[in-house]
């Protein structure tokens, strides 16, 4: 019964310290050419520093072990193979579960204007 119960909580504290990451996002009609996710800039708000067009939502969801930067980097990473320039309304929540929290980052990928560029 001892090791029954020692194993079960060997299990718990393994899974709780996974990082456990997420990526979704939305279809978009138009497709764009993947970039180097260290070039997408993120905005905490709807306005960027140039004209963009809206490529769909991106969701990246870690283990809350640390802090918010790693879900803003694997959103990165998603809005970057959707072929983003940057993504705006950057969002964090963290969110409960029955056996980890997580740190929730979601925003809107967009791709800046080609004439903002000149």
């Amino acid at each position: 019964m001892k090791t029954r119960i020692l194993t079960l909580i060997i299990a718990g504290i393994l899974i709780e310290s996974c990082c456990v990451e997420h990526l979704s996002s939305s279809n978009s009609q138009v497709h764009y050419a993947p970039v180097n996710s260290k070039n997408v800039e993120v905005y905490s708000t709807e306005k960027a520093n140039r004209p963009y067009t809206v490529i769909g939502e991106v969701v990246a969801s870690v283990d809350a072990m640390g802090d918010g930067r790693a879900s803003v980097k694997y959103l990165k990473k998603e809005a970057a193979e959707l072929g983003a320039d940057g993504i705006v309304n950057l969002r964090l929540k963290i969110g409960s579960g029955v056996l980890a929290n997580a740190v929730i980052a979601s925003g809107t990928a967009v791709k800046f204007d080609e004439l903002s560029h000149k």
